[in-house]
Order: structure tokens, then sequence, then C-alpha cells
């Protein structure tokens, strides 16, 4: 049976948890793995970088653990940045099992991740949104292309678009 990891990407408030959360109560074999919960459990949901390095690779440790036990696996952080990317794709590679990759994009208008975000309890601010949306949106608010390096897992990915795409 091939499993699948599904890879959210989108701006904080965009629905991405919302997304995962509503997915796993469809599908009990799905386990849903995210750094704001990680980094509530382990210093009160304060953002360091010291700290940032350990949840990411507790985050993979986590991953690579339930696809062994056989699960899907719902990572659904903004998953911006590259080295994520090259991170997942070094630990479905080193498992001997067909695992797919599928990337949620989250289109939802900044207005409303804004607005989201600010009734939070630990917003992370219009001014860190409005620069993820600058730095990892390309023009017409579309997210940039995911890079795998990897021909084999190129070829086993699929996109899901969720929203309207005016971002």
């Amino acid at each position: 049976m091939t499993q699948t990891v599904y890879l959210m990407r989108g701006l904080p408030g965009s629905g991405k948890s919302t997304w995962a959360n509503k997915f796993m109560e469809e599908n009990e074999w799905a386990r849903r793995i995210n750094k704001d919960d990680l980094r509530a459990m382990t210093n009160r949901g304060k953002w360091t970088p010291r700290d940032e390095n350990v949840l990411n690779h507790l985050q993979y440790i986590m991953m690579d653990r339930f696809l062994r036990d056989g699960y899907d696996v719902i990572m659904d952080n903004t998953n911006f940045a590259t080295t994520h990317t090259k991170a997942v794709e070094a630990v479905i590679l080193k498992l001997d099992k067909d695992i797919d990759i599928v990337v949620v994009d989250m289109y939802t208008p900044i207005s409303v991740c804004i607005e989201r975000d600010a009734a939070r309890e630990k917003p992370v601010g219009e001014s860190a949104i409005r620069d993820m949306q600058s730095r990892f949106m390309l023009p017409h608010n579309k997210f940039g292309p995911l890079r795998l390096s990897v021909d084999e897992l190129k070829e086993r990915i699929k996109f899901i678009t969720v929203g309207d795409g005016d971002a």
C-alpha cells in the first residue's frame, strides 16, 4: 500500500491546521506534525533559533517513525523553505517504501490570514505575514515550485489547491 506525506504550504492563518485536523477526523491512519504545537509543548510557544533547530530535527524523526509504522503524515507548517522540502525528501528516500508526496497549497486572501492571525492567542503579526508573502509567493500570489532533487520523487508528487488563489 502506498503511503502519503501531505506537505501543507500557506501563510499563517491560511487554514493549514484546520484542513489537517479535518483530514485527520476523516482518515484515522493519518498523523499530524506541527511545529507550533511542538513549540508550545517545549518552550511555551516561544520561537528561538536554537529551539527551532531542535524542533526541525524532531519533526523529521516523528515523520520517519510514523511512516515506518504505516501511517500517512500531514505536515501543516508553512513549508516554504527549500530546507524543509529537502529534509522531507531525505526521510522518504531512506525508507524502502512507496511514499507519495501531496502538496496542499492554501490560497487564502492575505486580509483573511491577517485577521485570523490577530485573533490567535500568539499571533505572528501582520508584518511577518506580509514578509512571508513577499519572500515566498510569486507574482499573481502563487507559490514557487517545490524543489526536489531526486527524479524518482518528482514523478510521485501531486498538488492540491485549496482556495481561489487570490492570496
